[in-house]
């Protein structure tokens, strides 16, 4: 709090008038000066009865100290005045001055309301303003968040769009692969049915050759019996015949030499014949033994076809269902594109 000079506040206490208004005119604020009681120069002036020309010019120098209290008595100047009983005159100069300051201070408190009611307005008006900007804002970072969110979708659409022709070109080779492999066995399977077939035919017309052969086996044995018989029969007769003198039993004898060297030939032929069976039959089996090693490689091949056709299968079930995730990304970017 400044400190003012109590110069003024004694030459009014000690009722030097002229002094008084001379040192107001060379220092005015001298007006504002309180004592310990919290008196100031009108006070004084009120108490003293000065003349109302000097207590004007101090409640001019210093128009506040009209409402300041003394610390004993709660005084204001105007209270003064009425107490010690001032003249006329400065009892209404500072009731008039009193009332002015009432009317000012209404004035003022009407236009403080007025202008408080305006800032009001105002203030509501800046509130409601920031709100819409805080709004703007949180909406403008809203919109920076989720443009920031559609390009990292964005790049990750690209990275699975790049990913999803690879794994397509990848499935598009595997397919041709597997269907080069499904054509190739096909042409197997259509092969090894044709020489199935073929073989199964053979594989009858040995087993009718083997039949007859065996048929004719049979007939040659029970022909070799037979003359096996007729050989010991005459071979007999031989004997018989070396044991007879007669002449005439000769002839005989030569005749029954002569067929039992003709049987003898038969004999050799019929032996020649069965070797010639025997050998026959021996490649039959053998032939036969490769026919079945032979379908049972066909069934191994069919076993392996009927794998493959399970792994094609399997292979086709995984496509559709890689074609069901690519149409899902599809539907996925196509979501992501129409968004703002």
């Amino acid at each position: 709090m400044p400190q003012y000079s109590s110069e003024l506040y004694d030459l009014a206490y000690n009722r030097k008038i002229k002094e008084a208004a001379e040192r107001l005119h060379a220092s005015p604020d001298d007006a504002k000066y309180t004592n310990g009681n919290n008196w100031t120069p009108l006070h004084v002036l009120a108490w003293k009865k000065a003349p109302v020309s000097l207590v004007k010019a101090v409640y001019k120098a210093h128009p506040p100290a009209l409402q300041v209290r003394s610390s004993k008595g709660a005084a204001t100047p105007l209270d003064m005045a009425i107490d010690y009983k001032s003249t006329d005159e400065i009892i209404e100069f500072l009731e008039a001055a009193e009332h002015q300051q009432m009317r000012t201070a209404v004035l003022q408190i009407a236009n403080l309301s007025t202008n408080y009611e305006i800032l009001s307005k105002k203030c509501a008006a800046l509130e409601k303003k920031e709100q819409v900007s805080n709004k703007q804002d949180k909406e403008s970072n809203n919109y920076e968040e989720i443009s920031t969110k559609y390009d990292i979708l964005a790049e990750r659409c690209l990275v699975l769009e790049e990913e999803k022709e690879k794994v397509k070109g990848e499935e598009n080779a595997k397919i041709k692969s597997v269907t080069n492999k499904c054509d190739k066995l096909m042409e197997k399977c259509v092969f090894l049915e044709k020489n199935n077939v073929e073989l199964m035919q053979k594989c009858n017309q040995m087993s009718r050759s083997f039949a007859a052969l065996e048929n004719s086996s049979n007939s040659e044995h029970k022909n070799d019996e037979k003359l096996s018989d007729k050989f010991e029969n005459l071979w007999n007769k031989y004997e018989n015949l070396e044991t007879c003198k007669e002449p005439r039993v000769a002839q005989t004898k030569d005749d029954t030499i002569s067929q039992i060297a003709v049987l003898t030939k038969s004999h050799d032929n019929l032996l020649e014949k069965y070797r010639v069976l025997d050998q026959a039959k021996d490649n039959l089996v053998k032939d036969n033994l490769s026919l079945q090693h032979s379908v049972t490689e066909l069934n191994k091949s069919q076993k392996k076809n009927n794998e493959t056709e399970k792994t094609v299968s399997t292979i086709m079930k995984i496509i559709v269902s890689l074609r069901a995730v690519d149409e899902k990304l599809n539907a996925s970017v196509k979501k992501l594109s129409d968004r703002p």
